[in-house]
């Protein structure tokens, strides 16, 4: 099957998918309106083990989960009405019978110079958690979904090759990322491969709006090598609830196997992330072994 003819089926399977859910939710709004704002939203990273932390994290008795676990409400160009968000939750009368909380998980949402302030405002008591993982490693797994996924049909070296020249030698700064991502313009040549992974200048953005202990930041490292022991933190430090010993539950993504990257390609992404993992190791005092 053609790269076309992948892309195709993408877009009708989109399609379905997305008219099917437009009438679910409807239904769920019919049946309880009264439903429960998010506690908590995983705004990302993409391809930093997001998936694996939330359904895990979600396996908390006092967790609620989303209807979906990527919602996107906020990243849309058309947003819908808050009703649909909110039909994506739980009922406030169903959290309060177990004395818990509910959250949703769309990993978009930390790269936005913009959405910070319109979450904000939303949910100004909401807490967001964002796993980082080594920019080189994320941009490869990032090619690797693509390519399942039928969005790209080209090798990793001329995937990032495209995001270079699009990128044309420019530092990536604050002014930067916001022309690059403002709310109105096309991603189709926005070099998202190589944004992704800068993240010191999305968490400003962040912090230049949401409180410093409403923002938790987890090395994906850390959370996969010891997952247990970072949930229950995350759970009882940050979200307040009931102390619980977690069973780290392997997902469906995490049991693939990638071919080996190209060293050459990836030594370029080292060298091109180097400044920037730097400088957000100076931004938070943390350094993490990139």
């Amino acid at each position: 099957m053609s790269a076309v003819d992948k892309l195709r089926r993408r877009a009708r399977r989109s399609f379905v998918y997305s008219l099917a859910r437009s009438t679910q939710v409807h239904l769920r709004n019919l049946q309880d309106s009264s439903r429960a704002f998010p506690s908590f939203i995983v705004i990302g990273a993409h391809k930093a083990g997001t998936t694996s932390f939330y359904k895990n994290l979600t396996t908390h008795p006092q967790i609620w989960p989303a209807w979906t676990k990527e919602v996107h409400y906020f990243d849309q160009p058309k947003r819908r009405s808050l009703n649909w968000y909110t039909a994506h939750f739980p009922t406030e009368r169903e959290l309060a019978d177990i004395g818990g909380i509910t959250g949703e998980a769309s990993p978009s949402y930390c790269l936005f110079p913009h959405l910070p302030k319109m979450i904000h405002q939303c949910l100004p008591k909401c807490k967001f958690i964002m796993l980082l993982r080594n920019p080189v490693d994320r941009a490869y797994s990032a090619h690797q979904y693509n390519v399942r996924g039928g969005m790209t049909d080209i090798s990793f070296e001329d995937w990032i090759e495209r995001d270079f020249t699009r990128l044309a030698d420019r530092v990536i700064d604050r002014d930067l990322f916001s022309e690059f991502l403002s709310a109105d313009r096309s991603l189709e040549d926005v070099p998202l491969a190589l944004l992704r992974g800068v993240y010191v200048e999305q968490l400003n953005f962040w912090h230049a709006v949401v409180p410093k202990d409403q923002l938790l930041l987890l090395n994906s490292a850390d959370y996969f090598a010891d997952s247990a022991a970072v949930l229950r933190s995350v759970s009882t430090d940050f979200l307040n609830l009931d102390d619980h010993q977690f069973e780290y539950r392997k997902t469906r993504t995490e049991a693939r196997s990638y071919s080996k990257v190209d060293e050459a390609a990836a030594q370029r992404l080292e060298e091109f992330y180097r400044p920037y993992n730097a400088k957000l190791t100076n931004y938070l005092g943390r350094d993490f072994g990139w």
